[in-house]
């Protein structure tokens, strides 16, 4: 896989229960490089298997490899 993609408004949602300032941590994770976006942007298309392209948060296995979990 080269990324996880999450819908904006879910992924927003689940940063707020969870305590977090969603911009500010969206904001956080473009600076980084970890998300491909648009411009600007959070979000970048992504093609569904139905021909459709919706708006997600996609952030990059990068990303995620290089997290420290210990």
């Amino acid at each position: 896989w080269d990324y996880l993609a999450f819908y904006p408004n879910v992924l927003r949602e689940v940063l707020r229960a969870e305590g977090y300032e969603p911009e500010a941590i969206l904001s956080g994770w473009r600076e980084r490089g970890w998300l491909d976006h648009r411009p600007h942007k959070f979000t970048t298309d992504v093609w569904l298997s139905e021909g459709k392209t919706v708006k997600m948060v996609k952030i990059r296995r990068s990303a995620i490899d290089g997290l420290d979990t210990e």
